[in-house]
């Protein structure tokens, strides 16, 4: 028997929404369309996560990105809020593979991470870091969890800071976009993980100092030219491609 959503009162907060994107619509559209059917009782919610996805596939079974919502969509900076205990919903623009197949169980990280890029005597430059992770050496844009209540420009400015030992000032430029991933942790949970990435200016190419306590081999400035070339993991890629043609940092 197909589960079936339950119409929620308004000003009451459904659990869970699942709503297929629709093309050329813009996430921010999306939710203020969402927030609308929500509030005028029309919205269909449901009480488990599974509950939704199963809904999902059975109505939606040919779109390929959903909106997740947990509740009305209150989003600041693009960081979704707190949940209870200080836990991150899952909201905003997810793939199918990854939006139906979430469980109650599966738990949330939210990351931040910075292309920063300087220029360099040859030309504008981008740092790099090489990360060792299971016995293999991977090259990798700076990035890491978000503090609480940190925005996720600040977050990205930190981190490279932190990773790459950089001294002078950072300045966060605009988004690049967001990597979403499951992971399984040593703690044995699975984890929904999005790394919002956003490209960062710095004026002096400083040498670079790899955090070696975190497991950062080593940490160094590329072209921007082939830098997307020497990164490890494909979905990083078209970040670093971005980022190139972002063009001269005076324009």
């Amino acid at each position: 028997m197909s589960a079936k959503p339950r119409r929620f009162l308004a000003g009451a907060v459904p659990p869970f929404l699942i709503v297929p994107i629709k093309e050329g619509t813009s996430q921010s559209n999306q939710i203020d369309e969402a927030q609308y059917l929500w509030k005028d009782c029309n919205m269909p919610a449901f009480d488990t996560w599974e509950a939704a996805a199963a809904f999902s596939r059975k109505e939606w079974r040919k779109k390929t990105r959903f909106l997740i919502l947990n509740g009305p969509a209150l989003i600041d900076d693009r960081v979704p809020i707190y949940g209870e205990n200080g836990a991150y919903t899952i909201e905003g623009d997810v793939h199918r593979r990854y939006a139906l197949n979430l469980n109650q169980q599966t738990r949330r990280q939210i990351s931040a991470g910075g292309v920063v890029r300087c220029m360099g005597k040859d030309g504008p430059m981008h740092a790099l870091i090489q990360v060792k992770r299971k016995g293999t050496l991977r090259w990798e844009v700076p990035k890491g969890k978000i503090k609480r209540h940190e925005r996720l420009r600040d977050a990205a400015i930190r981190e490279v800071r932190e990773e790459t030992g950089l001294q002078s000032p950072v300045h966060a430029l605009e988004a690049l976009g967001r990597v979403d991933y499951l992971f399984l942790a040593d703690d044995r949970h699975l984890y929904f993980k999005s790394v919002h990435y956003y490209l960062l200016e710095t004026e002096n190419a400083d040498p670079l100092t790899p955090r070696a306590e975190e497991g950062i081999t080593d940490a160094r400035w590329f072209p921007v030219e082939n830098a997307w070339e020497i990164v490890s993991f494909p979905n990083l890629r078209p970040i670093l491609r971005r980022a190139a043609d972002r063009g001269d940092l005076t324009k």
